[in-house]
């Protein structure tokens, strides 16, 4: 068994489901609602761009709980975590199912700034460079990163509602630290990383409107926001793999 091999497998078993279908119909919907409102009410370029960054970023954990529960539901009924727990090596089995749902994450913020930035250059009111478009992407994708493995862990240990809790209390927590609260401790807290690396690109190349004291403390912040992005995406990996290894199905399940 290679780590590849686990890959491909979990791609061919998903294409037997229409969860990609789902979530990508999802995010076009999202962008297709935006613009379409953008394009009768107009606000400030900046201002349109960080809001939509800002939903899209909070309702991610949300997002990530619903699909780590139905995958986690998955591999129960497959005869009780056989498909993942019976093979040569858990670790590659696991690790093939998160990087397959990492390529398909990677997917959807694609779709969620790709349309959206054509359509905002459509309507004239695109304020970012393509460089700092593909900026936002990374922050998504970089700000997600360490949610899939931590809520995978938690919907496998302990079933799909507390998977699918975990989502929802990560979304609440995320738009909660969009505040005045969140100023200072959002980049340790995962489910605040997506919004806050992401509109962040625009506030930095609008930052005009900000004094230079103000700025240059904004910047070290978001700095602080993407070197823990990279931090914890490893070190939830690394929790997932030792996980993994002594997990026992049945404990802790409801």
């Amino acid at each position: 068994m290679t780590l590849i091999g686990s890959i491909r497998a979990e791609v061919i078993r998903q294409r037997h489901s229409r969860l990609s279908v789902v979530l990508i119909g999802f995010a076009l919907g999202g962008v297709l609602i935006f613009l379409g409102y953008y394009s009768f009410v107009t606000y400030d370029p900046w201002s349109e761009v960080t809001v939509y960054l800002e939903l899209v970023g909070g309702v991610i954990p949300l997002v990530v709980g619903l699909v780590c529960g139905f995958v986690a539901e998955r591999e129960l009924q497959a005869g009780g975590y056989a498909a993942l727990l019976s093979l040569p090596s858990r670790r590659l089995a696991l690790a093939g199912v998160m990087i397959q749902m990492e390529m398909l994450y990677v997917l959807v913020a694609l779709v969620s700034v790709g349309p959206f930035a054509l359509g905002m250059a459509l309507w004239g009111q695109n304020p970012l460079s393509m460089g700092l478009w593909l900026q936002v992407l990374l922050g998504l994708i970089l700000g997600g990163a360490a949610l899939i493995p931590l809520t995978m862990v938690i919907a496998l240990a302990w079933g799909r509602q507390f998977g699918i809790l975990t989502g929802v209390l990560g979304s609440l927590l995320g738009y909660l630290l969009q505040t005045g609260l969140g100023d200072r401790i959002w980049w340790f807290l995962p489910p605040a990383l997506p919004s806050h690396l992401s509109a962040g690109v625009p506030a930095l190349a609008d930052a005009g409107r900000l004094a230079q004291g103000a700025m240059d403390g904004y910047r070290t912040v978001q700095g602080l926001g993407w070197v823990m992005s990279i931090v914890l995406a490893l070190l939830s990996w690394v929790l997932a793999m030792v996980w993994v290894a002594a997990f026992q199905p049945g404990r802790g399940r409801r």
